[in-house]
């Protein structure tokens, strides 16, 4: 899912701690805490269940504050 996250610049925009996510699926990230832009990957074959269960909690969180745009 891709979200609009102009509100949350300052968390996203460049130079920021997530501006890994920006633009990109960097889904593990949100549970690896891999936030280096040029190792973050959007494989999630390796994730354990608890991993993904972590996700689901970013994506909730994602569809309570902020605008849905679309899906990759």
């Amino acid at each position: 899912k891709v979200y609009d996250v102009e509100k949350g610049r300052r968390f996203y925009g460049p130079g920021t701690g997530y501006h890994v996510f920006a633009g990109r699926d960097s889904t593990p990230s949100f549970v690896t805490g891999m936030f280096d832009r040029a190792k973050a990957t959007d494989d999630v074959s390796t994730l354990k269940n608890e991993d993904l269960l972590g996700i689901k909690g970013w994506m909730e969180f994602y569809q309570k504050d902020y605008k849905y745009v679309g899906k990759v």
